[in-house]
């Protein structure tokens, strides 16, 4: 069909499948694959978890089959979404979230994915922006294999939330929240490239976004970020865990709730469950304390005691 239409929305998944299944039977191919690997390591000066006799026994002709998959699930995502159809109202455009996380799935089970990821990043990373330098910070003993899945994991739910195409693209954060209200905020923990984005947000906001980017936000200099576990065991939850459920709670009165300018007046209109999840967190309790330190209170003396921080 594509050949006599010419529109790329009449290729499927399928015909994309079948031609890296042709390719998968080049052993040409599949013997240049783990030499380009190696050329690209040395060009960019990364040394890859793989000795070269490891590399090179790698079933690179399974590999092509293994991307020629992924590639089928991407094609059939974004055509079905109809990115492809010049008529698509790009405004009210939704996702399937299941289908985004079987495309992670896939990506995650490609040896040849994950050592592009390995030998690519840092020479992005390098070539990026300041600002998303000082946000993406990739840890030296990430498992990509698990990492591309946790990615499908934390889109999957999102897309399950319904959020339109120009919600994610408003730029709008009170506009998100209140399109990711069903969201569990901590699937975001699954992650720990974003995990350690959000906490580099927090820290470096001012070398981010500018002076006082964030000055409405107090946070004590001995903060645990992230949870403690004794092996399996979660024995300590982190600061940004308590962040995002007390965010998982907050989202509910996301319309009606003045982040940057939280107070007594703002809190006094939440529930139980919201205050509780706030009070959880030593960021945000800090952050009102430092509120109520700088409210007119007139002459009724007021005493924050240290350990409110």
């Amino acid at each position: 069909p594509f050949f006599d239409s010419n529109n790329i929305s009449d290729i499927t998944g399928d015909d994309i499948e079948d031609a890296f299944d042709s390719l998968s039977h080049s052993n040409l191919l599949a013997s240049l694959l783990p030499v380009a690997v190696e050329v690209a390591a040395e060009k960019y000066d990364v040394t890859l978890p793989y000795t070269s006799a490891e590399l090179h026994a790698i079933d690179w002709n399974t590999e092509i089959q293994k991307v020629g998959t992924a590639g089928a699930l991407i094609f059939d995502f974004v055509n079905t979404a109809g990115l492809f159809d010049e008529d698509t109202d790009f405004e009210t455009v939704t996702f399937d979230g299941d289908d985004a996380k079987d495309i992670f799935d896939a990506l995650s089970e490609s040896e040849l994915v994950t050592i592009a990821a390995y030998v690519a990043v840092e020479p992005l990373l390098e070539a990026a922006t300041s600002q998303i330098q000082a946000i993406i910070e990739i840890p030296t003993d990430l498992d990509w294999k698990t990492e591309i899945a946790s990615f499908g994991v934390i889109i999957d739910a999102v897309l399950d939330t319904n959020i339109t195409y120009a919600s994610l693209t408003s730029g709008d954060p009170m506009e998100m929240l209140n399109s990711l209200s069903t969201l569990d905020f901590t699937v975001m923990l699954q992650s720990r490239i974003i995990s350690q984005a959000l906490v580099n947000v927090f820290v470096h906001a001012d070398d981010i976004f500018g002076e006082d980017a964030l000055n409405y936000l107090e946070i004590p200099s001995d903060v645990v970020w992230f949870d403690t576990y004794d092996g399996e065991t979660l024995v300590q939850q982190g600061e940004l865990h308590n962040i995002l459920s007390a965010l998982n709670a907050l989202t509910d009165a996301a319309s009606d709730v003045d982040f940057e300018n939280l107070g007594l007046s703002s809190i006094a209109d939440l529930d139980l469950d919201s205050i509780d999840a706030i009070f959880d967190s030593r960021v945000l309790v800090a952050s009102l304390t430092k509120t109520l330190k700088e409210q007119d209170f007139g002459d009724i003396p007021i005493k924050i005691p240290n350990s409110a921080y």
